[in-house]
């Protein structure tokens, strides 16, 4: 958590600033077409938990704008600026979109401005993104860095998708949850740390299933709540810290477990329900 300068400092960090979608995946991680009223969080909410966020961590190299599809939130563009006054303490703000939609004129103009830290993510998905090419090559010729993840055809990023299961309690025994979280595909990127109403996860699911649905008992060790102001920024570091050594989660009962090993069965990526 501490570098050479003793400053608190994580890998990376996501913000689901809404969980409303264009495309309705049928193996969507976050369970965006799934959800009968699909969280969609304000800009007050968003920029309180940014403030939150780098008042407890000095830098992170990713700081992400996830959903669901963030462009759909007409406040992004407020967002982006939001977080750029804490351009000092992360590397690049990431935004992950699906190719479906261009940017609104404000939105583009907010890209170009701050270009030297911002990174859009598009995750192709053939036919239904429609507008990923044209989107990419106008991130292009602004100089704004873009990354292309190819999820159609033969060659899929990654070989496609993982089936996250029904997310039904497995009962597992001891020794299968730290299996399954040792072999977790959020454990080997050092924790995908992922953010609900301001509250920090280990991983997507996690988040889903405790702070969104409530599908799981309530474990105030398993996440980090950037709203509560009765925790010092030593203690919620110590938070982060403890989450850090944990051997697995609540999640891993619920979970398919096995998404992040090499051989785990793969699916074409974004088929629509």
């Amino acid at each position: 958590m501490q570098n050479s300068d003793f400053k608190f400092t994580l890998d990376r960090s996501v913000i689901n600033i809404t969980s409303r979608c264009t495309l309705k995946c049928k193996l969507c991680v976050s369970g965006c077409p799934y959800f009968s009223n699909p969280p969609h969080y304000s800009l007050e909410t968003v920029n309180r938990t940014a403030d939150k966020f780098f008042q407890i961590v000095d830098y992170v190299g990713w700081y992400e704008f996830s959903g669901g599809e963030p462009l759909l939130h007409n406040q992004l563009p407020d967002m982006v600026e939001h977080v750029i006054k804490y351009s000092s303490q992360f590397e690049k703000l990431l935004i992950i979109t699906n190719g479906t939609l261009m940017p609104t004129e404000t939105l583009e103009k907010v890209l170009i401005q701050h270009r030297n830290k911002m990174l859009i993510q598009i995750s192709h998905y053939g036919a239904v993104s429609i507008k990923a090419d044209e989107f990419a090559k106008r991130l292009k010729d602004n100089n704004v860095d873009v990354q292309i993840k190819k999820y159609f055809g033969n060659d899929q990023h990654f070989g496609g998708w993982v089936d996250y299961g029904d997310f039904k309690l497995k009962n597992r025994s001891e020794s299968q949850l730290q299996s399954i979280f040792s072999r977790c595909g959020a454990t080997k990127m050092n924790g995908n740390m992922t953010t609900h109403n301001g509250k920090i996860h280990w991983c997507v699911p996690s988040a889903r299933l405790m702070t969104v649905l409530g599908h799981i008992p309530d474990a105030d060790s398993e996440y980090i709540d950037l709203f509560d102001d009765t925790l010092s920024v030593q203690e919620q570091r110590k938070k982060i810290e403890n989450l850090y050594s944990k051997k697995y989660i609540s999640a891993c009962n619920y979970c398919s477990g096995d998404f992040g090993s090499e051989t785990a069965k793969r699916y074409p990526a974004g088929e629509q329900i």
